[in-house]
């Protein structure tokens, strides 16, 4: 039986517990971006341990970021992450303009983008079908390609919009059980490699200099890095929907991120101690190779399936994560009025599952990634205006959550690691 205590205030029902909304943040978190991004961070910082080095300061970077979004979130446990951050702090036009960048640039580029990777992964494991290929040209440009890709990916996001748009229960279900799935596979990797390790590889070397490890270098890779453990601020999009927001936002975010930051560490370590600098530089299915030095190469099918399926559970996220946006816009009269209804019986947004799989789409990617960069920063504005520099809090406000006692130092510290851009667009988007 649904009590008024379990309904927030939009009418969404607070049925997601504290290990839902933890999947979330895995689920968002987890893509490609461990894959596919080492080869790059050790072309840059050319030693095993510079690299697990970036890895882990990327790790705590991510960290304070969910300390600060999990402040934010248990102050204002609504639908909507930043969105409801900065009208709280600035008013309608930063969160409105925020709200548009994350219909275009926040969720629906990298959905459309996971899924294409989605479906490109599914044909190294399959065999394409032969349908037909259209494309619909503007002059000389290409602006719709119809082939086994694009329809794989788009089908992908149709399935995923249905069924969270459907019922929020029955999506953070099939959500939690891919997640799963996905660390499972991930960890039986890192197992299995390191059971085999003995024929393959050598421990660490730890032979850098001080000067190697904190140079201009690792500060390039950190903005790498950064990419792959984007979605650490998942949970409080879903504010609205979390059962005891106060102590289950800040949990589930850190906890999140804690378990993510541990398998990049686990598969950089394997990777490191599997392919040397000289092998692992500038590659870009650096996982891969590393999965056919250990297992052979018949294990480029399984491990192609792994990643198809880590794309699934990422997709099916932010599909999840993003039309909250959507909905506490068109509640304050500033999106379209459809996407702020609640299905009584369900307790999910009506039409708010469709709403990021119309817009977007996979190419200009670069500049995508140069924009998000630029907007980790905007977004964690809101934390110094509330909880940093010369604020003031309600008493309502301290009952709910005390401030760390790293404020405002954290806050600061995560917004100094957002200063550069990417210097590399061949990446795969980190989610």
């Amino acid at each position: 039986m649904t009590t008024a205590c379990n309904i927030a205030s939009s009418g969404l029902k607070r049925q997601l517990g504290l290990f839902s909304a933890t999947a979330v943040v895995v689920a968002n978190m987890v893509g490609t971006g461990a894959f596919t991004t080492s080869g790059f961070v050790m072309e840059q910082v050319g030693s095993p341990t510079s690299l697990l080095l970036c890895w882990f300061l990327g790790g705590l970077f991510a960290l304070s970021g969910a300390l600060c979004y999990g402040k934010l979130g248990a102050l204002f446990p609504k639908a909507g992450g930043e969105y409801v951050f900065l009208r709280e702090s600035f008013g309608a036009l930063p969160s409105f303009l925020s709200g548009w960048i994350s219909l275009i640039v926040g969720f629906s580029a990298p959905i459309a983008a996971s899924a294409i990777a989605f479906a490109g992964y599914v044909f190294q494991v399959l065999p394409q079908p032969s349908l037909p290929f259209w494309t619909a040209r503007f002059g000389d440009v290409a602006f719709l390609q119809i082939n086994p890709v694009t329809l794989s990916a788009s089908a992908l996001i149709l399935l995923f919009s249905g069924l969270h748009a459907g019922s929020v229960r029955m999506g953070s279900n099939v959500l939690n059980a891919l997640t799963v799935l996905k660390i499972l596979l991930i960890l039986a990797l890192v197992m299995g490699g390191f059971l085999c390790i003995h024929s393959y590889g050598k421990p660490v070397s730890a032979s850098n200099s001080p000067a190697s490890l904190f140079g201009k270098e690792t500060a390039v890779s950190l903005v790498i890095v950064s990419f792959a453990y984007s979605g650490w601020n998942s949970a409080a999009y879903l504010g609205a929907e979390i059962r005891e927001p106060g102590t289950n936002i800040p949990r589930s975010l850190l906890l999140g991120t804690a378990v993510v930051m541990l398998l990049y560490l686990l598969l950089n370590l394997l990777y490191v101690m599997v392919l040397s600098p000289e092998k692992m530089s500038g590659v870009l299915e650096v996982a891969a190779e590393t999965s056919k030095a250990l297992f052979g190469p018949d294990a480029a099918r399984a491990f192609n399936a792994a990643v198809a399926l880590s794309l699934v559970s990422a997709v099916g996220a932010m599909i999840m994560t993003g039309p909250r946006v959507y909905f506490a816009m068109a509640r304050d009269g500033l999106f379209f009025r459809g996407l702020g209804t609640v299905d009584g019986r369900h307790g999910a947004s009506r039409e708010g599952g469709y709403a990021p799989g119309r817009p977007g789409g996979p190419h200009g990617l670069d500049r995508v990634l140069r924009s998000v960069a630029h907007l980790y920063r905007l977004h964690l504005v809101p934390v110094f205006h509330r909880h940093g520099i010369g604020a003031h809090e309600t008493a309502e406000d301290q009952t709910r959550c005390a401030a760390p006692l790293s404020y405002p130092g954290l806050p600061l510290g995560t917004l100094g690691l957002h200063r550069g851009e990417p210097l590399d667009c061949r990446l795969q988007f980190g989610r």
